[in-house]
């Protein structure tokens, strides 16, 4: 199994997620966003109340992180599977900077282990959007169920965002080239970024429901 996939599963909370009819305020701005391209955000679902943590791996071992809450997004394009999964967490104030310094390492790991993937250098030079501290690290060929991990930390409220960046079967994603990817992935991140701290960005949030089979994660 590859690194980039063990991150995948490992990091991410979907198996944990169930529906949720209310949605805790400090998560709203991140599922109040339109987008001009026509992606849309498909489905929301709420981590339930008792998960207080999860386990990433760093390069001296498994580290837990924990969480006060969180929230998971799916993005896609008409017609097509999933372009990304966005995963959100409040992290305890007291903990958030230990916990954000476990996030960033896992990527570290990933590296470390080899998964032809390589850190997005623009971000290491500029690593701020739009008021978030940024990460990201994308695989150099398209093959792979994920082609990208980004973090997100707004260290004004305490919230790590894990975006992950998805492949699929060639009639089922809007890009065929890394290139054209990378154009998708710029756009969603500036546009993201720039719409969460919007204070008048709004949208009709989608009933949240459970997480949806149209994208497998293949490698």
């Amino acid at each position: 199994m590859s690194f980039l996939k063990r991150a995948l599963l490992a990091g991410t909370l979907v198996t944990a997620l169930q529906t949720a009819a209310q949605t805790p305020s400090i998560f709203r701005p991140y599922s109040a966003c339109t987008f001009s391209d026509g992606l849309t955000i498909g489905e929301i679902s709420v981590l339930p109340a008792g998960i207080r943590g999860r386990t990433v791996q760093t390069l001296i071992g498994p580290r837990q992180v924990a969480i006060l809450g969180g929230e998971h997004l799916s993005f896609s394009y008409p017609g097509t599977d999933f372009f990304a999964t966005v995963q959100i967490e409040h992290l305890p104030p007291a903990s958030f900077l230990q916990g954000k310094h476990d996030l960033i390492s896992n990527f570290d790991h990933i590296l470390a282990r080899g998964d032809d993937s390589k850190r997005n250098m623009t971000y290491v030079l500029r690593p701020r959007l739009n008021g978030f501290e940024i990460y990201g690290l994308d695989r150099v060929r398209l093959e792979g169920s994920t082609l990208g991990i980004y973090l997100l930390f707004d260290n004004r409220t305490q919230i790590a965002t894990t975006i992950y960046f998805l492949n699929a079967d060639f009639d089922k994603r809007k890009f065929s080239t890394l290139e054209a990817y990378a154009q998708l992935r710029d756009r969603f991140l500036d546009t993201y970024t720039t719409c969460i701290h919007a204070p008048h960005a709004t949208t009709t949030r989608k009933t949240p429901g459970a997480s949806s089979s149209r994208q497998s994660h293949r490698r």
